[in-house]
């Protein structure tokens, strides 16, 4: 089939905002319950604590997903600051580390 002098056009749809796959998250004194939420939009995870558990609680460093996992930096998370963190599914459990258990 040929068209003379017409074009046809479908509509093109706006590009959908993309995430980088690897991101380097740098964090100075920034509060845990901040640092959970920049996680929750980033890894596309739920953060289930009691706000109270997390009050006054901080973090100083380097999260590169690039050169480690989430589970390996959310252990270090959990290990600085006396937290269990497990994770099921898309979801993260955080609560107190009752009995000092840390991995090997």
């Amino acid at each position: 089939m040929f068209l003379t002098g017409k074009f046809l056009q479908w509509p093109v749809p706006p590009p959908k905002e993309t995430i980088p796959t690897t991101a380097i998250m740098q964090f100075n004194n920034i509060p845990l319950t901040t640092i959970f939420r920049q996680l929750e939009a980033r890894e596309k995870i739920q953060a289930l604590y009691d706000p109270a558990l997390l009050k006054d609680r901080y973090f100083t460093g380097v999260y590169d997903s690039g050169k480690e996992s989430l589970d390996d930096f959310l252990q270090t998370i959990a290990v600085l600051n006396n937290l269990q963190i497990r994770r099921s599914g898309d979801s993260l459990l955080i609560s107190p580390d009752l009995y000092g258990t840390r991995p090997a």
